[in-house]
């Protein structure tokens, strides 16, 4: 056995392995047997979380539910699961499954380490001895040690293999579903523009995370996640509310897109097909403030709702209200049990100011997110026209990984006046040499990451204009010139990349009623752009 299923048996192992060592607890007393429980317990826990992450991405979470049940079940050694893992991991599978085998081998031997008590063991027993002598040996710190690392290695393995996620399982490479996430965002968009109905004079701070989460619900079903940070106020950029939508879309055969059926976050279907989930955090339990809508009510104000988010939150989960599109469909807002996240965020112009140390695979995996996240919203108004590094916030999710986010402002309806609301709103494009403003921004972003520099401290003197600064032509004459020398950077794929970023044909045409067009825009942004970062990102992962 080389898939999958040894992690089940291992998972078997650990607790016939502590059952022993508990059996003895009576019998010996001392730092190293309880060194040794408590060890085996932590191990065991810690290898659990690491297989549970790796199958998350992989199954249904009823699927993963019933494999964790039974470790030493049948279900374990179905091929197809064995095949799915595989794709999963890509080129790392082998050796990730290798570690699985000799975590396997180590428990196995361990265990055969330890006699089997009689029931009645007591400090003068033989087996009592044995593993007296055994905890005490250097067998015993030796096996630990390799245990440790053994799961050491597999966790880190899995985390560098499905870092990116959604990069293999959520990156949604059917044209169908990527169709369904435009359509989504656009709506959203709709909705989040018109939902402001107050009088606040400042604008509304709202990023949206430009990676969709794409996996599989308790039923199978694709779910499509958009995460949203929300801020009441401009200057609490770093202070966001987190605010999640999950949609929940069928494949279906036949070439045309399924009609929606959506299901809130606690796992029952919705009956309307017109409603998507949309997850704000939870409102303080106090009592709610003069005014405040019934949860069956649609909301008509967005920043009543935000201003009311804050510490304690609720307990349980409730519906609060909807919003809707121009087009009449509607988003159910939910009130969330957890608690307010507050995380750290840099804008990427910033980031580059701050003379940040990137190494090349940061660089790379960073650029294949914003590339995907482009596709997914390239014909939409989230990302329309010409954006630049001021318009991408980087969030800190975890220690070394930044998500990018697209930040956005809105104003309230009545006062709306300007066409974009780009943070900033970037100055025209020249349209005249350039192609595709989108694309052509992206690939501008591409060498910034690349050379960990803005694009106006990578010009020339003669990409400048008469008094040394950087003008309306820079980013262009800068960025044809750098595009023939990035390979030397991050490699020939990445330089494709580029390129076809830079010359990338045309502007998007919109999705309504035009699907071949559109379809042919994401196969050659796929082919030609998010293919060969896939390639540059498994090339120094592999390293």
């Amino acid at each position: 056995m080389s898939g999958i299923e040894v992690a089940g048996l291992a998972l078997a192992l650990f607790p016939i392995v502590i059952e022993l060592v508990d059996a003895y607890s009576g019998a010996l007393t001392g730092r190293d047997i309880n060194h040794l429980a408590e060890s085996l317990k932590n191990h065991q826990q810690i290898f659990l979380n690491a297989v549970e992450y790796l199958l998350h991405y992989t199954i249904p979470a009823q699927q993963l539910r019933a494999l964790l049940a039974d470790p030493s079940g049948a279900l374990w050694q179905d091929q197809e699961l064995n095949d799915s893992v595989q794709r999963e991991l890509g080129i790392r599978a082998a050796s990730i499954l290798g570690k699985i085998s000799d975590i396997h081998k180590t428990i196995t031997k361990l265990m055969a380490k330890l006699p089997i008590p009689d029931g009645n063991s007591t400090i003068k027993d033989r087996a009592t001895r044995v593993i007296k002598c055994f905890v005490r040996g250097p067998y015993y710190k030796a096996s630990l040690e390799r245990l440790r690392m053994r799961i050491s290695e597999f966790r880190t393995l899995t985390k560098d293999a499905l870092k990116l996620a959604p990069s293999r399982s959520g990156l949604v490479q059917d044209l169908e579903i990527l169709e369904l996430i435009k359509q989504c965002a656009g709506g959203l968009y709709e909705a989040c523009r018109a939902g402001w109905k107050c009088d606040c004079s400042h604008a509304h701070p709202a990023n949206i995370r430009l990676n969709v989460d794409h996996r599989k619900d308790d039923h199978g079903q694709e779910c499509l996640t958009f995460s949203f940070l929300f801020a009441e106020h401009a200057h609490r950029a770093h202070h966001e509310h987190w605010m999640t939508a999950e949609i929940v879309a069928p494949k279906e055969k036949g070439g045309t897109l399924p009609p929606l059926t959506f299901r809130t976050l606690s796992g029952s279907t919705a009956v309307s097909s017109t409603s998507v989930p949309v997850v704000i955090p939870a409102p303080a339990p106090s009592i709610a403030p003069s005014g405040a809508l019934p949860c069956t009510s649609c909301v008509s104000d967005l920043c009543t709702i935000l201003k009311s988010c804050q510490d304690p939150v609720r307990p349980a989960r409730r519906r609060l209200g909807s919003i809707s599109d121009s087009k009449g469909q509607n988003y159910d807002l939910f009130s969330r049990p957890d608690p307010i996240t507050t995380k750290h965020s840099v804008v990427v112009a910033e980031y580059f100011e701050q003379k940040s140390v990137l190494s090349n695979r940061f660089r790379v995996e960073l650029a294949l997110m914003l590339a995907k996240g482009v596709l997914q919203m390239s014909s939409t108004s989230w990302l329309e026209g010409k954006w630049t590094k001021h318009n991408i916030l980087l969030v800190t999710d975890a220690p070394n990984s930044l998500l990018p986010y697209v930040s956005h402002r809105f104003e309230s309806a009545g006062r709306s006046s300007t066409s974009s609301t780009l943070v900033p709103t970037t100055p025209d494009s020249v349209e005249a040499w350039i192609r595709n403003p989108t694309m052509f921004s992206l690939g501008v972003l591409l060498l910034e990451v690349c050379y960990n520099r803005s694009i106006e401290s990578l010009a020339a003197n003669d990409e400048k204009n008469d008094f040394g600064k950087a003008w309306t032509y820079t980013p262009f004459l800068t960025a044809m010139r750098l595009s023939k020398t990035v390979q030397n950077e991050l490699g020939l794929r990445y330089a494709q990349a580029v390129r076809a970023c830079l010359d990338f044909p045309g502007v998007e045409p919109n999705l309504t009623g035009m699907p071949k067009e559109s379809t042919s825009f994401a196969s050659s942004m796929m082919k030609d752009i998010v293919d060969p970062l896939k390639v540059a990102v498994e090339t120094f992962v592999s390293i």
